[in-house]
């Protein structure tokens, strides 16, 4: 019922919101560029409609006749509502009304420049001169058109007004044939349609259009062809809508069919089909409460993200398999979801802080729409499926599963091939250029670019462009002064020849202060003494060619009339109806308070650059050309473009790093995103395609969805790593089909005629499948090449902070063993002699090793004997245990005269074996004998021999059996053997596993010399030497592994840590924190021997068990724990040791082993007195003569401490955190309740603190030995 009324309330609101059409919606709202978007969108001369009448016979007549009939028919059905006017015809007396208009006012047109020359211009000579060409004038081949201009104006002083009038004629291309307009190339009849509205208005454009559709359909006489802003949006509108229906049907229709071939529930393709919806309902409905309208290309966008919020529904419908009910699918299901589509939500709203209102609008429809979607996921969804049906797996779904669960991260080629692409793709980063051309994103028509060229062919030559500019202001003042500034500027480029024609207004266009100081200034100058002069010898001249006397009649009224300044248009607004009047408001014209005036300039297409760059700066002027008036904005848009790539990835990555807490884990996710970013560009740079505005949505979906998808592959990785649950397949099968689906969503849009969406269609499929084939490629082979394959053989996961230490240390001995080998190589071309030569490679060996090692000291913490006893002065053959490869660099720090027989495999080293070559070393797999004679040159001069006698190093750090080699060659060499004890090292750096530097401490003993035996002593004795030292050398090394394998050794605690990373932030933290607190559960450790038998009650994760496994190695460790999560976790640690076992159990019914320890660690307040009593009884029922029971537990009679450890145990068993699992009320007690059942059951008890801060205490009760 809540849905249905829901539903109902969204359907509501949604139904407010208006559909908006405009492309000019996608450019950016910039505050600094307000004046250039409002004139692109209110100017109207930009809009006009042209519609050309060409003959399709040949047939000029009915070109004629078909051009008048639909300016008569156009004019009737469109102005005044939808057009200002529709013009072909000329009228033959507008030259005579134009010129009226201009007399009338003439003062104001006259430039000042002009009173300068009029002395002379009206002197008795200079008339007598003009009266003479006038007289000439009339009786020429013109003189019948020209007679009333020479009687009005004699003198020519209109000339420059009128020919500033005809200037406006921006092409010579254009004629006047049978008083219609006509191109001049091709006799084709031009009908041009000055709309009353902006392009922008759609609605005002689809009537337009539809009636201009209507009228020209009953013309068949010829071919006629439209051109102009409105018809092209309504065009693109069009384009739009047919796609999008077109699109999302073929979309829809093929992801049901693939849905319903694969579930066996019939109801599969409705479930996954109502979030999208819901989602797309809720988003309108919650846009319509911030907003009237929403971008119509948005929602074309948005087909693209109906496949983001299906996949999630796939998700819900596929997991709904292995699960019982609604609880369990909510419970596992909604960390993944709710993670995955925040970070989406934030990717998909980072296009909100754009300067694009198209973008804006997607930003928020995508966000909306996810957040909608995930309501339904995670609300309603799991209540109306149905749950426990059986059936067999349809054929489709088997095909499906068996392919995803092929490992396709073993196939390499894919893994060169996406290798490949992402470094072609990040060498080729800046390379790949960005389309700021918005004709690419627009549709047009067939036959719509060959009409296009025919326009701009008739205003310009080849090679030529014909460009308006404008100058605006908010008042007519400010517009004038800018325009006349403009064409000051725009002249001065025609003189020097980048512009090839300049068109204005700016003798006609003059501003109201201006036309009064020419009204006073021409006043001035006519006095009443001048005009009657000049009249006088107008009269006189006039008389003398033949004239009438009252001739020039007319100009003696303009020089006697009085004038005064009625503003810029006053005189074409008395006569609105004037085609001067007409002309006028196309060139100087007024848009919601703003003021336009136009000049056409036609200039060389080269020369474009450096006459745009004249403007640069003013902020009045606006050029009217598309492309650079784009490109403006798109430098905006690309700034966009990199802010919402930045703020997605950050968003994305922040969210990653939050959810699973492990930089490592964050960056495995997030790698599939930025990987196929870059495929995405090397692809792009390969095909020579471009970025466009459109981009910065498909960067955002590839981010989006991105996320989605390696969320759940790392989840699969992490659950199969964490408890062993193999749920990776039925994550790559949800992965499939939400990728099919996004991949489907966009791919329909490839039969899309749109430009725009044609973009999102290919770009989107380039990386989804480029996401997809990296999250189910390189993810999984990246986690178990760091993590699963090491920990199946025991190792630690390779983490940054390990790869760090690795990289510095192992690395460090790399650089150094190379830099040393080339010195080793100089100093032989040097004048040294061999020993010098020894003794300075020698020297540099040593220091290095001592530098390497205080480098390491965060790492690997000394713990050594005091060996201040042995200073090395005297040769001796030094004998160690082997355990790691730290073992030689310890031997070659302790003096720098020592010489290690080495391995083969070192010998023949690409990085230092030249250096062993040359600086004395030997190779132990040689025959010893060879090197004898050199052993003893060496030892002659004070160097010391170090052999290994187990010959390779251990695993485990047991020392093996000896060989007698060493003992040999020290009875040969005749020095003395001394004992070095190596212990701890094998944790630092294991054999087999140098990549991996462990967190330890490491232990070395330099035992007293022993002189060597007789050389001529049987060879079969030198094996008994080996045994003997053998025998002493692990004797020491136990000593020496009693203070190291301890649990204060850091290696155990960052073992216990490392076995419980990647399983989870709040997990890990909790683990760190809990060994700390329990001071690495060294008082346990303290209370049990070795080789006990311990069993663990509520054992937890299992943190002291794990730590009691590996510090007493000779122990048997029992674990119980109800809370089967937790047992799950700890049985699937890579270091759980043979001698620990882990059972799920309530305490107080479980069975226990016969043990010499049981540990109850804050267990028994979770229980009743009666349980307790009797878990300790079944304790000491169990318990073996001498054993213990360690109980740590809170002593409620400790008020003041105790207040802090009840604060601490309502945080982890509170519903909100709910750490720990409780079936029953926690019931502290007292250490008077210990003490009575050990009284009662003849235990001696002891009783210690845990710590200051907490009411804790360590309560242990022990049994005594029967007496024999």
């Amino acid at each position: 019922m809540s849905l249905v009324v829901l539903v109902a309330l969204l359907g509501f609101s949604a139904s407010h919101l208006n559909i908006e059409q405009d492309i000019m919606k996608i450019l950016p709202d910039n505050g600094n560029n307000a004046v250039q978007k409002l004139v692109f969108e209110k100017l109207k001369v930009k809009d006009n409609v042209v519609v050309m009448v060409s003959a399709k016979d040949g047939n000029i007549a009915s070109v004629h006749k078909c051009a008048l009939a639909l300016e008569k028919e156009l004019n009737e059905a469109l102005v005044p509502e939808l057009a200002q006017s529709v013009d072909f015809s000329v009228d033959p007396d507008d030259a005579q009304s134009t010129s009226d208009i201009i007399y009338s006012n003439l003062p104001i047109y006259i430039d000042n420049s002009v009173y300068s020359a009029f002395d002379s211009i009206f002197s008795a000579e200079a008339i007598d001169r003009k009266m003479a060409a006038n007289y000439e004038s009339l009786h020429g081949l013109f003189g019948n058109f020209a007679a009333d201009y020479i009687y009005k104006d004699p003198f020519g002083l209109a000339s420059p007004a009128l020919k500033s009038l005809a200037n406006t004629r921006v092409s010579s291309k254009y004629s006047i044939i049978d008083g219609g307009v006509y191109l001049s190339t091709d006799s084709t009849a031009i009908v041009t349609i000055t709309p009353t509205f902006p392009a922008g208005d759609v609605n005002a454009s689809q009537r337009l259009t539809e009636i201009l559709e209507k009228v020209v359909s009953g013309h068949e006489e010829a071919k006629i062809d439209c051109f102009g802003g409105p018809v092209m949006g309504v065009y693109n509108s069009r384009c739009i809508q047919k796609d999008m229906r077109l699109t999302i049907i073929v979309g829809i229709l093929a992801i049901c069919m693939i849905i319903f071939f694969s579930f066996r529930d019939r109801k599969s393709v409705f479930l996954i089909l109502l979030p999208s919806s819901f989602g797309f309902l809720f988003s309108m409905a919650v846009m319509a409460l911030f907003k009237d309208s929403i971008s119509l290309i948005a929602m074309g966008a948005s087909s693209a993200i109906m496949g983001v919020v299906m996949s999630y529904a796939i998700h819900v419908v596929t997991h709904k398999e292995h699960c019982k009910d609604a609880q369990q699918l909510i419970k596992e299901l909604s960390s993944p979801l709710t993670i995955g589509s925040l970070t989406t939500i934030g990717a998909f709203f980072s296009l909100t802080f754009t300067s694009s209102s198209l973008l804006v609008d997607f930003g928020l429809l995508a966000s909306n729409m996810i957040i909608g979607a995930m309501i339904f996921c995670l609300v309603y969804l799991p209540h109306i499926m149905s749950y426990g049906e059986t059936g067999e797996k349809r054929r489709l779904l088997q095909w499906i599963e068996s392919v995803n669960a092929y490992k396709i991260e073993n196939v390499s080629f894919l893994v060169v091939v996406i290798l490949l692409l992402s470094g072609y793709g990040l060498y080729h980063y800046n390379d790949v250029d960005f389309d700021a051309d918005m004709n690419h994103l627009c549709y047009y028509p067939d036959g719509v670019i060959d009409v296009e060229k025919k326009l701009q062919r008739s205003t310009c030559e080849d090679g030529e462009v014909s460009i308006y500019f404008v100058s605006a202001g908010s008042t007519d003042e400010e517009a004038l002064v800018s325009y006349h500034k403009m064409n000051h500027t725009l002249d001065s480029l025609l003189g020097s020849g980048d512009i090839v024609r300049h068109s204005h207004l700016d003798k006609l266009l003059v501003s109201g202060k201006e036309q009064q100081e020419k009204i006073e200034k021409w006043n001035s100058f006519w006095t009443d003494a001048r005009k009657r002069n000049v009249e006088q010898q107008l009269k006189k001249s006039a008389e003398k060619y033949g004239f009438e006397p009252s001739a020039f009649e007319p100009f003696v009224k303009i020089v006697n009339a009085e004038y005064k300044s009625d503003g810029v248009l006053s005189a074409f607004e008395k006569v609105p109806q004037s085609p001067l009047s007409k002309h006028i408001n196309s060139w100087f014209c007024s848009e919601d308070g703003m003021k336009m005036a136009i000049s056409n300039v036609v200039m060389k297409s080269e020369a474009k650059q450096k006459v745009y760059d004249s403007f640069v700066g003013s902020k009045n002027v606006v050029i009217l050309d598309k492309p650079h008036f784009v490109q403006g904005y798109m430098r905006s848009v690309q700034d966009d473009f990199n802010f919402v790539l930045g703020v997605s990835s950050l968003i994305v990555f922040l969210g990653l790093l939050l959810n699973y807490g492990r930089l490592e884990t964050a960056l495995l996710s997030f790698m599939p995103m930025a990987l196929a970013w870059l495929i995405i560009l090397g692809v792009m740079h390969i095909f020579g395609l471009s970025f466009n505005i459109v981009s910065v949505i498909i960067s955002t979906f590839i981010f989006g969805i991105g996320d989605d998808f390696s969320i759940f592959i790392t989840d699969g990785l992490v659950d199969e790593y964490s408890r062993g649950r193999h749920t990776l397949l039925s994550h790559k099968i949800a992965i499939f089909f939400s990728s099919l689906v996004s991949i489907l969503g966009m791919g329909v849009l490839v039969f899309a005629d749109h430009p725009s969406l044609l973009t999102v269609a290919y770009t989107s499929l380039i990386g989804m499948f480029a996401t997809v084939l990296i999250a189910y490629v390189l993810q999984p082979l990246i986690f178990r090449l760091f993590v699963t394959r090491r920990t199946e053989k025991g190792l630690s996961p390779i983490t940054i902070n390990s790869l760090f230490w690795t990289i510095l240390l192992i690395g460090s001995f790399g650089i150094a063993g190379i830099l040393l080998s080339l010195i080793a190589m100089l100093s032989y071309c040097l004048p040294l002699k061999k020993l010098w030569r020894y003794n300075l490679l020698h020297y540099l060996i040593c220091y290095f090793c001592r530098g390497l090692l205080w480098i390491a000291t965060p790492r690997l913490t000394r713990k050594d004997a005091d060996n201040t006893h042995e200073d090395f002065s005297k040769p001796a053959m030094i004998i160690a245990n082997h355990q790691s490869v730290l073992d030689i660099v310890r031997v070659m720090a302790l003096t720098p005269k020592v010489v290690i027989m080495a391995k083969k495999t070192n010998w023949n080293s690409p990085v230092y074996g030249i250096l062993l070559h040359l600086s004395g070393f030997f190779c132990s797999d040689d025959a010893t004998e060879d090197y004898i004679p050199q052993l003893k040159s060496l030892v002659a001069n004070g160097y010391s021999i170090c052999v290994f006698p187990e010959g390779e190093r251990s695993v485990d750090g047991k020392i093996t059996k000896f060989h007698p080699g060493a003992f040999f060659l020290a009875s040969e060499l005749g020095i003395d053997i001394l004992p070095v004890v190596f212990a701890g090292h094998h944790y630092g750096i294991r054999k087999g596993d140098i990549i991996y530097v462990g967190r330890t401490n490491i232990a070395m003993k330099v035992c007293g010399r022993r002189a060597c035996a007789p050389s001529d002593r049987a060879k079969r004795l030198f094996k008994e030497d080996a045994a003997e030292y053998e025998a002493m050398i692990k004797k020491e090394y136990d000593e020496l592994c009693r203070d190291i394998d301890t649990p204060k050794n850091p290696y155990f605690r960052h073992l216990l840590e490392q076995n419980f990373i990647l399983k989870g932030p709040v997990l890990e933290y909790y683990t760190k924190v809990k060994i700390r607190l329990e001071n690495d559960y060294l008082k346990y450790w303290q209370q049990i021997p070795d080789n006990s038998v311990v069993s663990d009650l509520g054992c937890g994760y299992g943190y002291l068990s794990f730590m009691l496994s590996h510090t007493l190695p000779g122990a048997e460790i029992h674990s119980y724990d109800y809370d089967e999560d937790k047992i799950e976790i700890a049985q699937h640690c890579y270091s759980v040791s043979s001698n620990q076992t882990y059972s799920v159990g309530d305490i107080v019914s479980a069975d226990f082993v016969e043990s010499d320890v049981f540990i109850l660690n804050d267990v028994l307040h979770y229980m009743t007195s009666e349980d307790r009593e009797r878990v300790l009884c079944k304790c000491l029922e169990k318990l073996k003569e001498g054993g213990k029971i360690i109980v740590r537990d809170a002593d409620k009679s400790q008020e003041k401490t105790h207040k802090i450890t009840k604060l601490t145990e309502w945080f982890s068993t509170s519903s909100v955190i709910h750490f720990n699992k409780v079936s029953r009320n926690i019931n502290f007690f007292d250490a008077e309740e210990m003490k009575t059942f050990a009284e009662n059951n003849g235990l001696d008890i002891e009783i210690t603190d845990n710590d200051e801060k907490t009411s804790n205490k360590i309560f242990v009760l022990r049994r005594g030995q029967k007496s024999a």
